[in-house]
């Protein structure tokens, strides 16, 4: 009888794990079925929605567009001197072409901006800047600086948001090396013409007080005339200060009573908001030339900041620039203890996926920790002094040390998929980050870890 009943309790225990796994395949097999629709969906508004590439024009001036906080504005600057050219005449194409042929008496919808001039190293080098507001997303802008003509596509918000990111860009040998890193830059527009912007993760120079570095810079940067551009600061853009680095980029603020100014700020566009941090706050020589008392008070508003941008948050997702690894090669010469313990707890409980970072040199991705997935960039030839083959963290699932690379990002509603490049365009790395706890389970089964 006691046998009788324990075989049908074993039958019993049997049937309903048996019936526990059935449900959860079939759940795995519906959240997978909902993830290969939404890549589907992705690359059909890829092929749909896909733009010619441009070419890349000649840049005199130096233009760099950059992104503002919100969709529909953007910052224009360029070099000049003291005198000028001070002005940017601005119009859509649709309203040139419709005023083509206007009478004197009617008005031609052109807009003039006065631009405000900033002195660089106090040389005769200048740059000038426009704050633009309220331009439509798709639309294109023609616009005149001095005898300059140009025109750029402001991006648009669809149902998947692509970026570039770039990590150090800093050259090893000497500035030439600028003209290969844009010239990279160059082939990844061309065969990416559906980017809507790009991120620079600091470490644009090596030394913050030479011009000629900041116009060898520049002038590998006429991408940066067409795509958007978005940037921190590096340690190698100033540590006590980066003074010089802000006066040359327009960089937008948050307009918030929190808010610490451009060396924080944060980007809203399409599925992504994006946190912009300098790292090198966190630095000693920054804490000294601040004051401690100083410094202190502004880090108690960094970590409001942090927890009013993440808490707001109502993208599917969000990422952060930090130039210094939260998770590197090593914790020499660098702030990542400080990071992991002031900023990255606020980062994980506010709901960021993925930090992109630079700094050592290599590229480098994490496993997920504490549900964020850390990637180093490394885009100018510089290369790392720590990695020897062997010494890999074992957090690190991917690792490239062979020069200069890329990433592209992908943003949709419920994935996000992230492929790095080498140099060449040759695909490096990939892995694809999902939205919900049911995609963490399925890719538990799948491959025993969060990530792909």
């Amino acid at each position: 009888m006691e046998k009788n009943r324990a075989g049908r309790n074993r039958r019993r225990v049997i049937w309903i794990g048996m019936l526990a796994l059935a449900g959860i395949l079939v759940i795995a097999a519906v959240i997978w079925n909902g993830i290969r629709q939404d890549a589907a969906q992705e690359n059909l508004a890829t092929k749909t929605g896909q733009q010619t590439a441009e070419e890349v024009p000649e840049n005199p001036l130096q233009i760099i567009l950059s992104m503002g906080a919100e969709p529909g504005s953007l910052s224009i600057s360029w070099k000049g001197d003291a005198a000028g050219p001070e002005a940017l005449q601005i119009a859509g194409i649709a309203e040139i072409e419709n005023t083509a042929n206007a009478g004197d008496g009617e008005e031609r919808m052109v807009e003039s901006f006065a631009g405000k001039k900033e002195r660089i190293l106090k040389s005769d080098y200048y740059r000038w800047h426009v704050r633009l507001t309220g331009l439509a997303q798709g639309r294109e802008y023609r616009y005149m600086i001095g005898g300059f003509e140009g025109s750029f596509r402001v991006p648009q918000e669809s149902d998947v948001t692509r970026f570039l990111y770039l990590g150090d860009v800093q050259f090893q040998e000497s500035m030439e090396e600028y003209e290969d890193w844009g010239q990279m830059v160059r082939r990844a527009y061309q065969e990416h013409p559906d980017l809507d912007f790009a991120v620079i993760g600091g470490d644009l120079v090596n030394s913050p007080g030479e011009l000629s570095q900041w116009e060898a810079f520049l002038e590998a940067c006429d991408v940066f005339a067409k795509l958007p551009l978005a940037t921190v600061a590096g340690n190698h853009e100033g540590v006590h200060s980066n003074y010089t680095y802000q006066k040359l980029f327009a960089l937008p603020d948050d307009a918030e009573e929190d808010q610490s100014g451009e060396e924080f700020y944060s980007l809203d566009f399409g599925n992504v908001r994006m946190l912009m941090m300098d790292s090198s706050f966190l630095t000693e020589e920054r804490r000294q030339s601040m004051g401690k008392d100083a410094w202190a008070k502004e880090e108690q508003r960094v970590e409001a900041w942090i927890r009013s941008r993440t808490g707001s948050c109502e993208k599917p997702w969000l990422a952060a620039v930090i130039h210094h690894p939260v998770y590197g090669m090593h914790d020499e010469d660098t702030v990542s203890p400080q990071i992991r313990r002031l900023w990255a707890p606020l980062l994980e409980t506010g709901g960021v996926r993925i930090v992109f970072s630079g700094h050592q040199h290599l590229y480098q991705r994490t496993r997920s920790i504490h549900g964020v997935v850390y990637l180093m960039g490394n885009s100018g030839q510089r290369k790392s002094r720590f990695f020897h083959g062997n010494n890999l963290p074992e957090y690190t699932q991917q690792i490239y040390d062979r020069g200069a690379n890329y990433q592209i990002v992908e943003a949709g509603a419920r994935r996000l998929k992230m492929t790095s490049y080498n140099k060449k365009g040759l695909v490096i790395d990939e892995t694809v980050l999902g939205r919900g706890l049911l995609f963490h389970i399925l890719e538990f089964f799948r491959s025993g870890q969060v990530i792909m």
